[in-house]
């Protein structure tokens, strides 16, 4: 009766987004350090490294090198990768299991969705990291001129590919459990349809904007598309970060709204 009187005098637990944001860090993190995610990725990257190292040779070794890098790591294998772990994480937590143990503690949905995304995306650039030291050393190998120079901006596209992806990855998992097949409706339509026609139509591939981030190892002229390089590239950040922000706060907003069913009695 005491225990009963003591539980009912305590004070309602009042939301604490730093703790919330904490708990999803951990729970989100310790997946990604787990040994078989690790040996995953190392063959993977080292799969990435030998196809590369095949791909990259004389003559014209710099311009296959990042045709290569552009083309194929990231405008094909980034966004694959960072949809296809984006949706997969967020439907993972739509489970009964998942819905009955975190929507039962004080915090917003939309919170939970934003922490959710920043300690995904921490995890994925770190894989990337990964691949990109790898190709690093493979241009480094085969004496690519100007390698370490253009890293920085090699990281710059790849940085805003696993930000805007993830993010379209984390709408189209909260819309459908068959997120995969809309997301290849998407790339057949968008990515490769309108991102191949020569013109405005265009730049409402996110991979045509990625592309116009590197495109200056590319070509040594000072315009692309018609502009200055460097005013390129900032229209390309600009339109990711923008495309990156809309697609998670269409998420957030749409997963706030939505009803979840948790585990039923026959399951607990």
């Amino acid at each position: 009766m005491n225990a009963t009187s003591s539980a009912a005098s305590r004070p309602p637990i009042t939301p604490n987004l730093s703790h919330a944001f904490g708990g999803v860090w951990r729970l989100t993190v310790r997946r990604c350090l787990l040994p078989g995610h690790w040996l995953t990725v190392a063959g993977l990257v080292a799969l990435l490294a030998l196809v590369t190292t095949a791909t990259v040779h004389q003559p014209r070794v710099s311009e296959r090198f990042f045709t290569w890098t552009s083309g194929f790591y990231l405008s094909f294998l980034i966004p694959l990768f960072a949809f296809i772990s984006a949706g997969g994480t967020l439907r993972d937590e739509l489970k009964p299991g998942s819905v009955d143990y975190i929507f039962t503690r004080p915090i917003p949905r939309s919170a939970f969705v934003v922490f959710k995304f920043i300690a995904h995306l921490a995890c994925v650039q770190l894989d990337f990291l990964v691949a990109l030291a790898a190709l690093a050393a493979v241009g480094v190998y085969r004496e690519v001129p100007g390698i370490l120079a253009a890293m920085p901006l090699l990281f710059l596209g790849q940085f805003l590919a696993l930000l805007a992806f993830s993010a379209f990855g984390f709408l189209c998992g909260i819309f459908t459990s068959r997120y995969v097949i809309v997301g290849l409706i998407y790339g057949a339509v968008i990515e490769v349809g309108l991102g191949q026609i020569p013109t405005a139509l265009n730049q409402l591939a996110m991979t045509h904007q990625v592309k116009l981030i590197v495109k200056p190892l590319l070509t040594m002229t000072t315009l692309v598309d018609g502009l200055p390089a460097g005013q390129s590239g900032l229209m390309g950040v600009a339109v990711l970060a923008i495309f990156s922000t809309v697609a998670l706060g269409a998420a957030a907003l749409i997963f706030s709204s939505r009803e979840l069913a948790g585990a039923s009695s026959r399951d607990t």
